[in-house]
C-alpha cells in the first residue's frame, strides 16, 4: 500500500470498518494506530457507533476538520509489518504476502463539518484584528494581537485562518440578521439601537511542564524553577462576555460531534437572542423606573393637596371667626346707645368703621378675589393626583 494517507483517507478508513479490521489492513497493531489517529487529531469511532449500526440505526459521525499543519496532515506509515499474532504462526522462511491495497469509499458530505478556507477579505468589524493576526509575530508558536480597533486574541498559528473564517462567518450571519458588528474595546460586539451583545472567539492554551533536554539544563532544574511552556491546542471556544440573558447558551467549542464552524448558525441565532432579551431587559428597567417617577410625582401631589387643604381649612376658619365677630360688634354698637361723652362717642364711630371692614371681608366679591389671589379653589387643579399608570 502507500507509505503515507491524509487525514482525511485515515478517517474515511476507520468510518468504514471496524478500527482492529484497519489496523490489520495496514499491517499495525490497533493500539499503534489509535496513538496515530490521537497524534493526527483522527477522530476514531467508538464501540456504540458499531453497535447502533448492526441494529440498524444511522448513528452520527465525529466531524471531520482539516488543518493547516502539513506535519498533521499527512500520516507516514512506512514498510510496516503483519501483525504479531500472524507472524508467529507462519514460517519464517516463507515470503510475506504483496499489502493488501485498500479502496477508499467515495467521501460523502458531512452536515456536521463545513470546508473551509482562507477569507480573503474579511468583514469590515473584523478587518483590523484579522491583518493584526496575519502580521504579529508568534513568540513560542502563539500570536497576541490587541490596540485600538482590534479584539484581544491568543492563538496558534494553526488557528488563524480558521479563527478567521469562524468570526468572518458569524459577524456576516449576524449582519444578515439586522445586527450591527463592531470592536469594541477589546472584544466584539451586535447590537441594535441600544442593545448589544459582548462575545470573542478564544483557543485553550495548554501549560506544559518544562522538560530541559541538557544535563546541564536538568541540574539547573533540580536546584531551580522553570516557567510551564505554553501550547496551542487548536481547540477554539466562542465565548459571551455578558451577564443575564434568562439561561441562554454563553458559550461554543470544538466538540466530537461539531466543531466551531458547523455551529456558526445556532452561534449567530442566540448572539441575536441576546441583545433581544438586553432589550426587554432595558424596556422593563426603564418602565420600572417610569413607574416609580409616577409614584414620587404623586406622592408629592398628595402632599401639596394636603397642605393646600389646611390652607383651606385656616381660611374658612377665618372668616367664621370675622363672622362671629362683626355679629359681637354689632350687637355691642346696638346696646350702646347715644353716650354724651366724646370719647365714647369716638370709640362708637371707631367700632363701626371696624365694623364696616370686617363686612367688607366677608362679602362674596371680595371673598372670590382672596380666593383666587392664594390659589386655593382654581378652575383646572394643578394637584390633581396622575394615573398611576404613565404609558396609558
Amino acid at each position: 500500500m502507500a507509505a503515507d494517507l491524509s487525514r482525511r483517507e485515515l478517517y474515511d478508513l476507520l468510518w468504514a470498518e471496524r478500527t482492529a479490521d484497519v489496523a490489520r489492513k495496514l499491517g499495525l497493531d490497533e493500539w499503534i494506530l489509535r496513538e496515530i489517529c490521537k497524534r493526527h487529531r483522527v477522530p476514531v469511532p467508538p464501540p456504540s457507533y458499531w453497535r447502533d449500526i448492526e441494529a440498524g440505526k444511522e448513528p452520527r459521525r465525529a466531524v471531520f476538520v482539516d488543518t493547516l499543519d502539513p506535519a498533521v496532515e499527512r500520516i507516514g506509515f512506512g514498510i510496516s509489518t503483519r501483525p504479531r499474532s500472524e507472524v508467529e504462526v507462519r514460517p519464517a522462511a516463507r515470503r510475506s504476502p504483496p499489502p493488501v491495497r485498500i479502496k477508499l469509499q467515495k467521501r460523502e458530505p458531512n452536515p456536521r463539518s463545513i470546508e473551509w478556507e482562507p477569507v480573503k477579505k474579511p468583514h469590515a468589524a473584523l478587518a483590523a484584528t484579522a491583518n493584526a493576526l496575519r502580521r504579529t509575530r508568534a513568540e513560542g508558536g502563539i500570536v497576541s494581537v490587541r490596540g485600538e480597533g482590534v479584539a484581544s486574541m491568543r492563538l496558534g498559528t494553526f488557528s488563524i485562518e480558521r479563527a478567521i473564517f469562524i468570526l468572518d462567518r458569524v459577524l456576516g450571519l449576524l449582519e444578515g440578521r439586522g445586527l450591527a458588528c463592531a470592536v469594541v474595546g477589546n472584544c466584539f460586539q451586535a447590537s441594535v439601537a441600544k442593545d448589544s451583545v459582548d462575545f470573542r472567539l478564544k483557543e485553550k492554551i495548554e501549560h506544559v511542564p518544562f522538560q530541559p533536554l541538557m544535563s546541564g539544563a536538568a541540574g539547573a532544574a533540580a536546584n531551580g524553577w522553570y516557567p510551564p511552556i505554553e501550547v496551542p491546542t487548536g481547540r477554539l471556544a466562542f465565548v459571551v462576555d455578558e451577564w443575564g440573558g434568562q439561561g441562554l447558551r454563553k458559550n461554543w467549542r470544538d466538540h466530537s460531534r461539531a466543531y466551531l464552524e458547523a455551529q456558526t448558525e445556532g452561534i449567530a441565532d442566540v448572539l441575536a437572542q441576546w441583545v433581544d432579551d438586553s432589550r426587554r431587559s432595558r424596556l422593563e428597567r426603564e418602565r420600572r423606573d417610569r413607574l416609580w417617577r409616577r409614584a414620587d410625582e404623586n406622592r408629592a401631589l398628595r402632599q401639596a393637596r394636603e397642605k393646600r387643604e389646611g390652607e383651606r381649612e385656616a381660611l374658612l376658619q377665618e372668616m367664621v371667626d370675622r363672622r362671629v365677630r362683626a355679629e359681637r360688634l354689632r350687637g355691642w354698637i346696638a346696646s350702646s346707645g347715644e353716650p354724651s361723652a366724646p370719647e365714647t362717642i369716638q370709640m362708637l364711630n371707631w367700632a363701626r368703621r371696624r365694623l364696616v371692614e370686617i363686612e367688607h371681608g366677608l362679602d362674596p366679591h371680595s371673598f372670590a378675589e382672596l380666593l383666587r389671589e392664594r390659589r386655593l379653589f382654581p378652575d383646572v387643579d394643578p394637584l390633581a393626583p396622575l394615573p398611576e399608570d404613565p404609558d396609558v
